[in-house]
């Protein structure tokens, strides 16, 4: 889901380089800045100013022995990872040996997945949520009268964001048979409604109907002050859901106001064209950044209008995202099957329905609503926001972090997954990375080939144990695409994660064995048809399985590598 997150947040961003240590110095205890110091370059003020740290900041020690005082702080000074340099000092005045940084860090830096999705939770509750932004649709459009100023700090430029999560609830809750349940909803009011606000092939499909065949319920919708328009569509509801509660939210806003503030702070994807706003001076649509233009008056109007959401899908968008009793892990579990998130975190061992279920709980949000949030930022196969992987962004180099909801991503930086990773580091001065990762030159050594964030050389039928054994010296997890454990005798496939640590770096690669498309291990008349299907656009090979498709290595996959597969297969020819 393409989501410009609107967040006004200060962020130090600081990142430690070691000048001759080859690997990432390992900090074994941490600290809190508790007010405003220069980092000298030695233990005492008529050493050089280094830089200068505010209050809160958390740094990473090499240890907690205190050095004399060689001017300017009595009580001695300690050593600290900084900046252009392997070590610093900082006056023990101004520092707290463990303790805990500030409340609004969110416990960045995101180093595991759990770490970021209790972080990320954490966040959203009490920069949105707790705002009175309780609803998908409150999240996209402030118009909650208990959080002015209206329209502003928003978390997605998207105008079409609430409808489409407001679908992935709906699937989420219907497998997992939720939707009995005593929902609760709450539905924003307008003043100055036009009669009708519908798109050609966007028309509702919950009409309503104007018989009343509850005058309980009729009543109840009157006093909650939900207009007629309104209570033809809930009454429609009602007789389906009746478990369902609806509250009415008198925005106190003006509907054509509203439409004109959020034309600004709105934006359409280019496939709908034909919705943004088109003006001749600027030869076509109007463009907010890369793929994404300012609506016209009518598709905002539409997107903002709640009366067109008013079916069981759509409605979503309106519920309260609070936690509740009624949700269990199987609930979570039903939204991530099928995803790279079905089994267990290997880096926090534990499943990751029970980590969503336990930052829900603990910051009192829905953890389905979580769940499903995830899955629509990051992916059913995962990104570069939930690998760990190394990357470099504006010239620093990171590693190991985290962002499962992608805060931060700011869909107008060079690479917005990577601004949000950027942003998980937080205000820390953590070592993130140094200049140099030893683990791809290792396995290359021993005969592997890494590109990017996959391995190949990984033979036919070749068993986890036998890459264990390869990669002796090294902790070897392997998982398949719903992150479960493979145990020794499992034989490798396309797609299968393997995780490498050595301590200090942990790497993430996806295996590419050439000429299996199916995940299987081996290449038989199966793969040679997913190849076919390819070619035929039936069926779209992607990223390791289309690596693994391309036999003659050129780059592409064509006639030449379904030939290649055939010989193989009449033992014409080698794959290896």
């Amino acid at each position: 889901m393409k989501s410009n997150k609107i967040i006004t947040i200060f962020l130090i961003l600081v990142c430690a380089f070691f000048m001759n240590v080859p690997y990432k110095f390992a900090a074994t205890h941490q600290g809190t800045i508790t007010a405003g110091v220069n980092v000298r370059s030695g233990p005492g003020t008529n050493h050089s100013t280094i830089r200068t740290l505010t209050t809160g900041t958390v740094v990473s020690m090499p240890d907690t022995a205190l050095h004399p005082d060689e001017g300017g702080c009595s009580a001695g000074w300690y050593r600290i990872f900084t900046t252009g340099s392997n070590i610093g000092f900082v006056c023990s005045n101004f520092i707290s040996i463990g303790g805990n940084p500030p409340v609004d860090t969110f416990g960045r830096p995101w180093l595991t997945p759990k770490q970021s999705i209790v972080g990320g939770t954490e966040f959203l509750a009490s920069r949105y949520i707790a705002r009175g932004q309780f609803t998908l649709y409150l999240k996209k459009y402030k118009v909650n009268p208990a959080s002015r100023p209206a329209h502003t700090h928003q978390y997605m430029a998207n105008l079409r964001a609430p409808f489409s999560q407001a679908s992935t609830v709906f699937n989420s809750y219907s497998a997992s048979g939720m939707l009995d349940l005593p929902l609760v909803f709450s539905i924003p009011v307008y003043r100055n409604m036009p009669v009708s606000t519908h798109l050609a092939d966007h028309s509702p499909t919950n009409h309503g109907t104007d018989v009343i065949t509850n005058l309980d319920f009729e009543n109840y919708l009157i006093a909650q002050g939900f207009p007629p328009e309104y209570r033809s569509r809930l009454r429609v509801l009602h007789a389906a859901r009746p478990n369902w509660i609806f509250q009415a939210m008198d925005t106190g806003l003006d509907f054509h106001e509203s439409v004109m503030a959020q034309k600004l702070v709105s934006s359409i994807d280019s496939t709908n064209t034909n919705l943004c706003e088109w003006r001749a001076e600027a030869g076509g649509c109007v463009r907010t950044e890369p793929g994404w233009f300012f609506p016209t008056y009518q598709a905002q109007a539409y997107f903002l209008d709640p009366r067109n959401f008013l079916d069981e899908r759509r409605i979503m968008q309106f519920e309260k995202l609070a936690f509740s009793d009624t949700f269990s892990e199987s609930h979570v579990q039903h939204v991530l099957n099928n995803t790279f998130m079905s089994g267990i975190s290997v880096l926090d061992h534990q499943s990751f329905a029970s980590i969503f279920m336990e930052a829900g709980r603990n910051a009192t949000v829905n953890p389905v609503y979580l769940a499903s949030l995830a899955r629509q930022e990051v992916g059913v196969n995962g990104s570069s926001a939930t690998t760990g992987n190394t990357f470099t962004y504006n010239g620093i180099t990171y590693t190991g972090l985290y962002n499962f909801f992608n805060i931060g991503a700011l869909s107008s930086s060079s690479h917005p997954a990577h601004r949000g990773l950027v942003w998980a580091a937080g205000n820390s001065m953590i070592p993130i990375v140094s200049g140099f990762n030893p683990i791809p030159n290792a396995l290359t050594g021993r005969g592997y080939t890494i590109t990017n964030e996959f391995i190949s050389g990984v033979g036919l039928n070749q068993t986890v144990d036998t890459l264990r054994n390869n990669l002796s010296g090294f902790n070897v997890v392997v998982t398949d695409a719903g992150s479960n454990v493979l145990d020794n005798t499992a034989i490798l496939g396309t797609g299968n994660q393997v995780i490498v640590s050595n301590g200090e770096y942990t790497s993430t690669f996806t295996i590419v064995i050439m000429g299996d498309l199916t995940g299987t291990g081996n290449v038989n008349s199966a793969d040679l048809l997913r190849m076919r299907q390819h070619l035929l656009g039936q069926g779209t090979l992607q990223g390791a399985f289309f690596r693994a498709a391309d036999l003659n290595g050129d780059g592409n996959v064509n006639s030449a590598d379904l030939l290649f597969m055939r010989q193989h297969l009449l033992g014409q020819r080698s794959l290896t």
